[in-house]
C-alpha cells in the first residue's frame, strides 16, 4: 500500500513512518522539514510542506489508499467501512 503520513517528523508521525516501512508499505513523509526522518529506506519518499496550507499539499495520487488519522476518531459510513475492509 502507498501511504502518506502528514506530520511525519512528529512523535506519532515518526512512529507511523517506521511501522509502515517495517510492514513493507511505500511511505511519503510529509512535513515542514522532511529531512528530519533520518531513514534512507528505499520505500520512503519525502515531501516538504505545511498540511494546514492546502496549496502546499501534494496532489492526490490514484496509487494512494484513503485512510484517516489513528489519533482521531475513525470516520463512519459506507466509505469508511469499505476503506477498513481493504
Amino acid at each position: 500500500m502507498n501511504v502518506i503520513v502528514f506530520g511525519a517528523t512528529g512523535t506519532a508521525g515518526r512512529l507511523a513512518v517506521e511501522t509502515l516501512l517495517a510492514e513493507g508499505h511505500a511511505v511519503t513523509a510529509f512535513a515542514r522539514r522532511p529531512d528530519r526522518p533520518a531513514s534512507a529506506h528505499p520505500a520512503l519518499s519525502r515531501h516538504a510542506g505545511d498540511a494546514t496550507t492546502p496549496t502546499r499539499c501534494p496532489p492526490p495520487s490514484p496509487a494512494m489508499t484513503p485512510s484517516w488519522s489513528r489519533s482521531a476518531p475513525a470516520p463512519a459510513g459506507p466509505a469508511a467501512s469499505a476503506a477498513r475492509a481493504r
